[in-house]
């Protein structure tokens, strides 16, 4: 099974995925992954879509290209991780976090993606 779910609740309660600009994104996924090969951590290689009209169009697309300190792949099963949009949105070559509906694409073991069911970023206070 392949699967991208958000971890967001308002007051215990289950609801739809509403994140401000400065919000780490968590989603818990399960998949046989690409990670991004650091030393210290486990992130996977992933990016975003952002929907334009009635179209997905890729917004930050995922990077391909891994560190070679960790590891490369991991199968994950209900592995909860945050991702923060500004660390692939590198400064002259990435587009502004604004806000719209997008959706996160992660990287699998044999260059497939898995995309995740869409959410909303709005404005920080």
């Amino acid at each position: 099974m392949l699967a991208i779910g958000h971890r967001h609740t308002r007051s215990g309660q289950a609801s739809s995925p509403l994140y401000r600009l400065s919000d780490t994104i968590v989603v818990c996924s399960t998949g046989y992954v690409k990670l991004d090969g650091s030393c210290n951590t486990s992130t996977p290689l992933f990016g975003f879509q952002r929907k334009e009209g009635d179209a997905w169009v890729d917004y930050l697309p995922p990077c391909n290209v891994q560190l070679c300190c960790g590891m490369p792949s991991a199968e994950w099963v209900q592995h909860t991780v945050g991702l923060i949009p500004r660390h692939i949105a590198k400064p002259g070559h990435g587009r502004p976090w604004k806000p719209g509906e997008y959706r996160v694409v992660v990287l699998l073991v044999g260059e497939k993606e898995l995309v995740g069911p869409p959410f909303t970023v709005v404005e920080a206070e």
